[in-house]
């Protein structure tokens, strides 16, 4: 039987507490509960535990432990992002990026990246930025696509705290991603004056499509030696979309002593894109 609305708040309580029978008793009643209902309350009740407690986080690791992977399953992992991450108070948002970073790409992988990448970006909050930054170290290759959002937090965040995570995860993420997701102001080093042949994916964020072709080029990067692999998020970049007058998404440029020497425009399997590059680096 589901707990009625009068009793949902009491039983998070009750499942945020220290008392281990009230709190399996809780999470018993609870279990019929949707994802959708539970995340808000357990966001607007983390605030109220004390900040500057030494429990805190293990209480937060506790959860992403003990209770949000039993809903994960059945849950929409978009909506389960947005709730961790698009509270109004910051103390949850700051919360939301530890269980993140502790449940990892469970929940769905570029909904992670990409909220994350936001919070990193754009929160007000100092303590929310260095939070997102490193829950974006631990996702690794699942936010590969977001690498530049990190380098740029690195580069030019106002907090020297936040500098050093970014750039932590900066570090990290170079590591395990072998395509780059470049700007206007990297384009001239990773592909004009690259010494190998380069494939460009211009792609756009939202477009499913555009999602399953960074995968298809991150196989084919992973396993072609002799040519670069990069990545222009078209709705961060239209301005390189315009000069390289692009129609559609997604298209694939290819370069060679920095020119173009072809393109691929729309979806296309794994082997075609191969039978370019090889082409091109006389393979």
């Amino acid at each position: 039987m589901k707990p009625d609305k009068n009793d949902l708040r009491e039983l998070v309580r009750m499942l945020l507490g220290e008392n281990t029978t009230r709190r399996d008793t809780a999470w018993e009643r609870l279990r019929p509960v949707g994802a959708g209902t539970l995340l808000p309350l357990l966001a607007d009740e983390l605030p109220r535990q004390d900040a500057d407690g030494p429990d805190l986080w293990d209480l937060i690791d506790w959860q992403a432990d003990n209770v949000l992977p039993k809903y994960l399953a059945a849950a929409d992992g978009p909506l389960v992002v947005h709730h961790l991450l698009g509270h109004a108070t910051p103390f949850s948002r700051r919360a939301g990026c530890r269980l993140l970073a502790r449940l990892g790409p469970r929940p769905d992988p570029q909904s992670t990246a990409d909220a994350l990448a936001e919070r990193l970006l754009h929160d007000e909050h100092h303590y929310v930025r260095m939070a997102a930054a490193e829950a974006l170290a631990v996702l690794g290759g699942n936010a590969c696509p977001v690498l530049s959002a990190v380098e740029k937090a690195a580069r030019d965040d106002a907090s020297p705290l936040v500098r050093e995570a970014a750039g932590k995860a900066a570090a990290r993420l170079g590591e395990v991603c072998v395509v780059r997701d470049i700007d206007a102001a990297a384009f001239e080093a990773e592909v004009v004056r690259s010494p190998v042949p380069v494939l460009v994916l211009f792609w756009a964020a939202l477009s499913p499509v555009d999602r399953i072709m960074r995968q298809v080029v991150g196989r084919l990067a992973a396993a072609h030696e002799g040519a670069r692999f990069v990545t222009v998020n078209i709705d961060d970049n239209p301005e390189m979309a315009a000069a390289h007058r692009l129609y559609a998404t997604p298209t694939c440029l290819f370069f060679r002593g920095g020119q173009e020497v072809g393109r691929l425009v729309g979806p296309h399997k794994e082997g075609k894109l191969r039978e370019t590059l090889d082409r091109l680096t006389g393979k």
